[in-house]
């Protein structure tokens, strides 16, 4: 029992003696029974029940909508700051935009 304390700690004889009255006692049954019950055999009415609820991709349609939202926002994002930080290049007629396209593929290659 040293995961919890230190080797040589005065507390893990006591704290190892009430694991093992726990472990040996009914309460650790009650516990097992209470989380982990074993199953009973499927009936042929419970198997057909399982198999109409199967998952699909219609059922992660949420997800697949917060997981695009949020990416878009952040290609957006990314592009808007490039753009920004290359404002004055821009406004003063020193870059094209193939000239932008280059240097974004570049930047975005170092890091």
């Amino acid at each position: 029992m040293y995961l919890g304390f230190p080797i040589g700690s005065p507390l893990v004889p006591d704290i190892s003696r009430a694991v093992l009255q726990v472990t040996e006692s009914d309460r650790m049954r009650e516990i097992e029974n209470a989380w982990f019950q074993k199953t009973k055999d499927c009936s042929a009415s419970k198997a057909s029940e399982l198999s109409s609820s199967r998952l699909s991709p219609i059922s992660f349609w949420g997800l697949f909508m917060i997981i695009s939202v949020v990416s878009f926002i952040s290609c957006t994002s990314y592009i808007g700051k490039f753009l920004y930080d290359q404002r004055y290049e821009w406004l003063n007629g020193n870059q094209t935009i193939s000239s932008l396209f280059r240097m974004f593929i570049m930047e975005r290659e170092l890091r």
